[in-house]
């Protein structure tokens, strides 16, 4: 409805409809701004509208096109800078394993057990040893560990 107004007022080459249209294109949102700028351009060069029409669907033909075209080379910019962000990450956490694997002898530590709360003793061949086969620290002491394991054939909890 709004667009048919438009049209009718491009059509009327009344330039009195100027500073009405300018007021309300700083309301409107984006494709009714343009069209009221056609509108006004239109009416400013006393030209027939669809004349004018023609050439504005070709220039936004050509404007889009030429996005299209800028889009394209910005997203093979960004896929490039990010190609170049994620190798320096691999590098820099190549060199983080690096600098953590050089400064630390293995030794011994104390784990919770979480069954007792006791402490418990983690030896070094036995952190190699759970490391080679790909396991988790223990959450159980020794004691507990194998309470568990007997408990369901001897009665006891």
């Amino acid at each position: 409805m709004i667009l048919l107004l438009i049209e009718k007022i491009k059509e009327s080459r009344n330039q009195s409809f100027i500073p009405y249209l300018e007021l309300w294109k700083e309301i409107e949102y984006k494709k009714m701004r343009k069209e009221i700028n056609n509108a006004i351009t239109v009416l400013k060069q006393n030209q027939p509208a669809d004349r004018q029409a023609e050439q504005g669907r070709q220039a936004e033909q050509d404007r889009q096109a030429e996005q299209g075209r800028q889009a394209e080379q910005g997203r093979q910019a960004e896929q490039g800078r990010q190609a170049e962000q994620d190798r320096q990450a691999e590098q820099e956490r190549k060199k983080q394993i690096e600098k953590a694997m050089e400064g630390n002898e293995p030794h011994d530590f104390y784990l919770k057990c979480w069954i007792c709360g006791e402490r418990f003793l983690f030896t070094v061949g036995e952190q190699q040893f759970y490391k080679q086969k790909g396991f988790s620290l223990p959450k159980k002491c020794e004691d507990c560990r194998y309470s568990y394991r007997e408990w369901p054939f001897t009665g006891e909890n």
